[in-house]
């Protein structure tokens, strides 16, 4: 689950190592489908996409407003958790943005 800020990052970092700038989708399904089944079935492809889900009303309607899910292959989140120390989440911006979360 993250708010605008942690899913701002995420976006950026999903894009921040790949060649292609198109690594984070939204397509439409269930909640589960959105946050769970997509996901896992891009790891069993070998895919790297990551989704922003709980679009459903059906699941908007028992989250928080603010929020929404961010599901990442476990493979892909593996080299994300690799990325992460030299990319912006070592900056000032974000250390202002994180100030808020």
């Amino acid at each position: 689950m993250v708010n605008a800020d942690q899913l701002s990052g995420l976006v950026t970092l999903a894009n921040y190592d790949m060649e292609s700038q198109d690594n984070v989708k939204v397509r439409f399904a269930s909640g589960c489908g959105q946050a769970v089944l997509y996901p896992l079935s891009d790891e069993e492809k070998g895919e790297k996409a990551c989704y922003i889900g709980l679009t459903d009303p059906s699941a908007r309607k028992v989250i928080d407003k603010e929020q929404l899910s961010f599901s990442i292959p476990y493979s892909r989140f593996l080299e994300l958790e690799q990325e992460a120390e030299g990319s912006f989440f070592a900056t000032g911006t974000w250390d202002i943005i994180q100030r808020r979360i």
